[in-house]
C-alpha cells in the first residue's frame, strides 16, 4: 500500500545587517533576535528585518 503524507513548514526569520565596522557580532545578533520574535508575535510565517544595532542605541536616548 502506497501512503503519501503532507507536512507543512513554516519558518519566521530575524535578519540583522551593518556596514558598520564598530558594531560587534553580539549586537547582530542580539538585534536579528529580537527581529525573530517580533516575526512570531506579527503572526508568524514571516521575514522581519532589525534595525542597524547603532541606531537602536541612539533612539534609546
Amino acid at each position: 500500500m502506497n501512503q503519501h503524507n503532507s507536512i507543512q513548514l513554516t519558518a519566521s526569520i530575524g535578519i540583522s545587517f551593518t556596514e558598520r565596522r564598530e558594531v560587534t557580532f553580539e549586537d547582530l545578533y542580539r538585534e536579528a533576535d529580537e527581529a525573530l520574535y517580533r516575526s512570531k508575535n506579527s503572526g508568524k510565517n514571516r521575514v522581519t528585518l532589525g534595525r542597524e544595532p547603532i541606531l537602536r542605541e541612539a533612539m534609546k536616548g
